[in-house]
């Protein structure tokens, strides 16, 4: 890549810079759980969202990789193999430029196991924090990245977005990162985990009525959003007259056909 990419030299109009990153987090927040009402969903979509330890998005991405690829792991054990809740679960680590990273966890689960599929996600991220994890799927993880990584790379374009999205003054990245995936242990999960324990963000999709019985049973302080409320207040006085006009027309449509 140097012997190809090294020489060359921007030529355009005015001197090229680095686009401007935002600033690393300085708070977390509480853990928090929103419940959003869909009365008619026969699935609730879980999603959970938190900070993970990392400081550069080039030498943090490995081990966030496996960490990312391990949880996912365990949640679909755990919801999908285990408990059969679900049709899938899964998990993985974004970091953005600035090298703030997250943490994701994402499952579509039966209504009536919400409360156990949220507390099973606290649970991992428990477990991962401790380093409670399994040194095959540390393996496994670290296997799959490599693989992953060189099929991301077959065609010109693929190749063409790596090496953009790394940029020729970080091309120190691709000699670095086989060796750093090697070294990710459960050393990392410790380490990058702190500041996702007790500090997730969830969203909850689906019947209030459900839901809200579990989360109380799982002793799981939770909001229910009124998101309806809330999209109301940000139209203009007009547009809910003609809101209300139109909803009132078609209500009055379907008594007439009854």
């Amino acid at each position: 890549m140097r012997k190809y990419f090294g020489s060359w030299e921007y030529v355009g109009i005015g001197e090229p810079k680095e686009f401007s990153k935002n600033p690393m987090p300085t708070q977390t927040p509480e853990r928090s759980v929103f419940v959003f009402d869909k009365p008619i969903a026969t699935q609730t979509q879980v999603n959970m969202a938190c900070q993970i330890a990392t400081q550069d998005k080039f030498d943090d991405r490995a081990r966030s990789q496996v960490v990312g690829e391990v949880l996912s792991q365990m949640a679909w054990r755990k919801l999908r193999e285990e408990a059969g809740v679900t049709y899938g679960a899964g998990a993985y680590a974004f970091m953005r430029d600035n090298g703030a990273g997250q943490l994701y966890m994402t499952s579509l689960v039966q209504n009536d196991a919400t409360g156990f599929a949220v507390q099973t996600l606290f649970d991992i991220v428990e477990a991962g924090s401790k380093g409670e994890v399994s040194e095959q799927g540390i393996a496994d993880a670290k296997l799959s990245k490599a693989r992953e990584y060189v099929l991301n790379q077959q065609s010109g374009q693929q190749m063409l977005n790596r090496l953009m999205g790394t940029g020729m003054s970080n091309f120190d990245f691709f000699d670095n990162y086989g060796a750093q995936l090697a070294a990710a242990s459960k050393d990392d999960f410790k380490e990058l985990l702190v500041p996702c324990k007790g500090q997730e963000v969830v969203t909850l999709v689906g019947p209030v009525a459900l839901i809200e019985p579990q989360l109380k049973e799982q002793d799981i302080s939770y909001t229910v959003v009124d998101w309806e409320a809330e999209r109301r207040a940000l139209l203009t006085e007009k547009e809910r007259k003609k809101e209300d006009k139109r909803k009132a027309k078609a209500e009055k449509k379907k008594n007439k056909k009854k």
